[in-house]
């Protein structure tokens, strides 16, 4: 409680020193603390508006579907995947050969953007990199047969993951794209956040071809 009581003050000396009457709208993340102090604020100044930030409220979104089990878990194999990739000499060398030294991570403009982008591209590499994983000159080395070697091997062969690799773009995407548009600081977002929020809903559902389902746990969170 003491966090916010601080934040709070914070927030209302700064609207003092300005002049509340050149203040419509206070914007933080979506922290608890800082959702309480917002509140706080409003309380002692009813013409002020306290909203969270858009693009922190599209990343939590993105980290709590991260926790639902099929995508927590393809993620962790994304990672580990790219993980032994770049931290093994030889297979990065054999996996540059087979896909023309495309960079495997891409980064986003947060944690939860890069994690969809890095499982984006491994998509697209997929022919490549199970080409790379059953070429004679990885399954002669001797990387191939340590046991950090033979998990990389067993996840690039695996079908069901790259079925829910699939699955999560599908869902990711749309988010990630509402995402791009609120962090663009070129052009405001909060006149386009809603419409895009409902356009992104419904690309969910085309692409599960309305079967609910598969995306119900997704629209509570985004909800």
């Amino acid at each position: 409680m003491k966090t916010e009581i601080k934040i709070f003050e914070l927030l209302d000396n700064f609207v003092e020193e300005i002049g509340e009457q050149n203040i419509v709208q206070v914007v933080t993340n979506n922290g608890s603390n800082y959702v309480l102090a917002g509140k706080l604020l409003t309380a002692k100044r009813p013409h002020l508006f306290w909203t969270p930030c858009a693009a922190h409220c599209l990343d939590l979104m993105l980290e709590d579907i991260g926790k639902i089990a099929k995508v927590k878990i393809v993620i962790q194999k994304g990672i580990s995947l790219v993980g032994f990739i770049y931290n093994h000499t030889l297979a990065l060398n054999i996996t540059g050969k087979n896909t023309d030294n495309v960079e495997l991570v891409r980064h986003g403009v947060t944690r939860f953007a890069t994690t969809f982008l890095t499982l984006q591209r491994l998509h697209k590499q997929k022919t490549n990199l199970r080409k790379m994983f059953t070429s004679e000159e990885w399954l002669k080395s001797k990387a191939a047969n340590n046991p950090k070697g033979k998990k990389a091997t067993h996840i690039v062969l695996l079908t069901v993951i790259w079925n829910d690799i699939i699955y999560t773009l599908k869902i990711m995407g749309p988010l990630v794209q509402v995402l791009r548009l609120v962090d663009n600081e070129k052009k405001p977002a909060m006149g386009y956040i809603y419409a895009t929020m409902i356009m992104a809903k419904e690309d969910i559902r085309k692409a599960f071809n309305e079967q609910a389902s598969k995306y119900i746990d997704v629209f509570a969170i985004v909800d």
